[in-house]
């Protein structure tokens, strides 16, 4: 009874959304702003929503005849998650990147959402693998072998560096739970790609090298007395002794060996050409 005789201080549903109409408001801001206004008139609700609330009531954009939709509407007018899914499935996407493309394409129909993992959050959502057929799943959802297991799988392979490593996990044949990031998944275990690939090599920013003394005595035994002879011996001392001399205390040598080879030479073999 209560409910009528409110009723009966308004207009019907029909009449006021007319006069809303006839304002050219375009959102719910402006209309409240407009109630404000002392514009209003007395029969015409400021809370819309709730006076006609079972009674012709279909959102601020039918009320305002602006035709858009809030999120409570979009909710009720949107597809089931397994029909939805379903329709997205049918549409071949492989990525999430081709899915932003394609809701702003013009062509997603408004009962299928943009934000799928929003809208069904607690209705049905798993992943953007699952929502678009691929069975992607994304990295950090992933649970990846133990570091031993997947050391012993890396192993099988027989890859020799890190550019092999790289080629393989991009080639589409590595399994999902092996991961392609090493540093960030196996952090405490990681010891280097050598270990990893189980040849042995260790990167140069891990090796541990002699003392510049030790290393000039061990070259000197070689018996090598020119840098052209050096070279001959094998072209990758050339560059671990670059990287020695840049570690050693006498790094202050690495300048005259980078802009002057052949004296660095002499200074560190103790020969002259």
């Amino acid at each position: 009874m209560e409910e009528d005789e409110e009723m009966k201080k308004y207009r019907s549903f029909n009449e006021a959304r007319e006069l809303a109409h006839s304002l050219k408001l375009k959102d719910q801001k402006q209309w409240f702003a407009y109630c404000k206004s002392s514009k209003k008139p007395n029969d015409i609700p400021q809370g819309p929503h709730r006076v006609y609330k079972n009674k012709g009531w279909k959102g601020f954009g039918d009320w305002l005849g602006t035709g858009n939709l809030g999120w409570k509407e979009k909710h009720e007018l949107t597809r089931n998650f397994g029909d939805a899914r379903k329709f997205v499935h049918s549409l071949k996407l492989k990525n999430v990147n081709e899915w932003r493309e394609y809701t702003k394409s013009g062509k997603k129909p408004d009962d299928i959402p943009a934000t799928p993992n929003t809208v069904y959050k607690s209705d049905g959502w798993i992943s953007m693998g699952d929502w678009l057929g691929t069975g992607n799943i994304a990295s950090h959802l992933i649970q990846y072998r133990n570091f031993e297991d997947a050391r012993k799988f890396a192993r099988s392979l027989h890859l020799k560096t890190w550019q092999e490593w790289d080629a393989y996990c991009k080639s589409g044949k590595k399994p999902n739970d092996i991961p392609s990031g090493l540093y960030g998944t196996y952090k405490k275990e990681f010891k280097g790609i050598g270990d990893w690939l189980g040849t042995g090599n260790i990167a140069s920013f891990n090796r541990k090298y002699r003392s510049f003394e030790e290393a000039r005595k061990f070259v000197r035994k070689l018996g090598i007395k020119t840098y052209d002879k050096y070279r001959e011996y094998k072209d990758h001392e050339l560059a671990f002794l670059k990287e020695h001399l840049n570690k050693g205390k006498n790094s202050y040598q690495i300048s005259v060996f980078g802009s002057d080879l052949e004296k660095s030479w002499i200074i560190f073999n103790g020969f002259s050409n």
